[in-house]
């Protein structure tokens, strides 16, 4: 199916559905252009075709980028159906969030003013002095940041 359209597509009742055997295509692409050639192609999102089997395995949600030319360069976004593990520059995640990179950030700063103050357990933060890190509900460890 190929949608064009000068104003906005509007699905109803059930929904857009993107059928196909588990070997082929089942993803919906955006192109630059007429995507008469496959140079026009920027990203698609769909399912894999990896065979499905037992416990949810198989036909994995993915996010997929095109170069200038249209040919493929990475799967930015990934979810394993079976684990709902999340991939990040990683098409087989292994973690609940697999990050497949060197650096990762978090770009606003918080000062947590007590080690008792309200947190939940995992929430880590960090301000110009200090890296932060709630151990257990309300309770907070710190460690001091230092140039070398």
């Amino acid at each position: 199916m190929y949608v064009r359209s000068n104003s906005k597509f509007i699905a109803s009742g059930n929904g857009i559905f993107v059928e196909g055997d588990l070997a082929g295509d089942r993803t919906i692409k955006f192109s630059s252009g007429t995507y008469t050639t496959n140079e026009d192609r920027r990203f698609a999102v769909g399912i894999d075709n990896t065979e499905e089997e037992d416990e949810d395995f198989g036909s994995n949600f993915r996010v997929i980028s095109y170069s200038d030319e249209g040919e493929y360069k990475d799967t930015p976004l990934s979810v394993n159906r079976a684990t709902d593990y999340v991939g990040i520059n990683s098409s087989k995640p292994t973690s609940p969030l697999h990050v497949d990179g060197d650096t990762m950030r978090l770009s606003g700063k918080r000062t947590i003013s007590s080690s008792t103050e309200a947190g939940e357990q995992g929430e880590f933060c960090w301000d110009d002095n200090y890296w932060y890190v709630c151990v257990a509900e309300n309770m907070w460890k710190r460690f001091p940041l230092s140039s070398w």
